[in-house]
């Protein structure tokens, strides 16, 4: 092709060119200015944690471990991780299979795979040597993939080997006997809390560890939950909806704290008594310390003063049907005297021993 051809083709290409790229450039600014930005989390894993009856002596403390571990990866996935706690139960298995669960973690030793669904499940490797494994529906093998890849990673990791030493090793019992740097793995998140009341962070420890020791699976045979055994009617009135999220159960139960702690504070308790009345009333129910204090007041003893009314706490559980004094009725008073002075207790044993 002759020079002349050439300048020629240049000159009648160069304006379609022109106005195919002011379209190109034009597009990506439109879309630029006129599409949302994405979230910063861009998914949401569905999980849950297998627990049995059994959970809270053998293996309670577990759970919390699985939690973060699967907060670690949903993070890494740029995912937000919504966990849940299920039990063993036939129904629940149909959820895997439906998509409402996207992964389930269980004990590989302890925990029983009905037969009926083990054809529709695939297992991912172990995430530690206690034989805790995942399960994923067989459809959902890129996950599976994702999830078998990164623990593969993590395991060799020093936040893998500082998170098993936090799980299985470093629980406290109950009083301490030497020093130490860490109580629980829940450590700075009580700390956080503990500040937004304004508590030292130990005397919150004391109470979790009284109310659960540290096990975020721990239920009462009232239905109270948790590391702080939040009742279902105390979530609901702080506006938490995963009471045996750790974060979301200690925002309710040291919310509860300071309500109780003002309500005394306005009734004139001093400072030497708040604590006490406030861990009696987390305790008993501010309804029965209430009947206390007002019992006391009738035997014509000091309402205000804890000691004082502890006194009379061992009459009350003889007190007769009927009784117009009290709103609730007899009550045996002496565990909730015995779990105010534990937590004390424990709370001065931690100021000696935790750095």
């Amino acid at each position: 092709m002759s020079l002349f051809y050439k300048i020629l083709l240049i000159i009648t290409l160069f304006p379609l060119l022109s106005i195919a790229i002011e379209g190109i450039v034009s597009t990506f600014d439109n879309q630029s200015v006129s599409e949302p930005i994405e979230d910063e989390k861009g998914c949401n894993l569905k999980v849950g944690i297998l627990i049995t009856n059994n959970t809270y002596i053998n293996r309670g403390h577990t759970v919390g471990y699985h939690y973060e571990i699967m907060n670690r990866f949903a993070d890494q996935q740029n995912c937000t991780a919504d966990i849940s706690i299920i039990k063993q139960s036939d129904e629940w298995w149909e959820d895997i299979f439906d998509g409402d669960i996207d992964i389930v973690i269980l004990n590989k030793a302890a925990d029983v795979v009905p037969l009926s669904v083990i054809s529709h499940i695939i297992q991912g490797i172990e995430l530690n040597d206690n034989h805790d494994i995942f399960i994923v529906n067989n459809r959902n093998k890129d996950l599976l993939t994702d999830i078998n890849r990164w623990v593969g990673y993590f395991r060799f990791s020093e936040e893998y080997r500082g998170m098993n030493s936090n799980y299985y090793t470093r629980y406290k019992t109950g009083f301490l006997n030497r020093k130490v740097a860490n109580l629980s793995p829940y450590d700075n998140l009580i700390k956080k809390y503990a500040s937004q009341i304004m508590w030292d962070w130990r005397l919150l420890a004391s109470i979790i560890y009284q109310e659960s020791q540290f096990s975020m699976v721990a239920t009462s045979r009232k239905e109270a939950s948790g590391l702080m055994q939040v009742r279902p009617i105390t979530a609901d009135h702080f506006g938490i909806e995963n009471i045996y999220d750790p974060e979301q159960n200690l925002k309710a139960g040291t919310a509860m704290l300071k309500r109780l702690e003002k309500m005394y504070h306005d009734n004139g308790i001093d400072s030497l008594n708040l604590i006490k009345f406030t861990l009696a009333a987390y305790n008993a129910g501010e309804g029965r310390i209430e009947d206390v204090r007002r019992y006391a007041d009738y035997k014509g003893i000091n309402s205000h003063n804890w000691d004082s009314i502890t006194v009379v706490m061992d009459e009350m559980v003889n007190l007769k049907r009927g009784d117009t004094i009290t709103k609730l009725g007899r009550f045996r008073g002496i565990e909730t005297i015995n779990y105010v002075d534990e937590v004390i207790s424990r709370y001065e044993n931690y100021k000696e021993y935790i750095r």
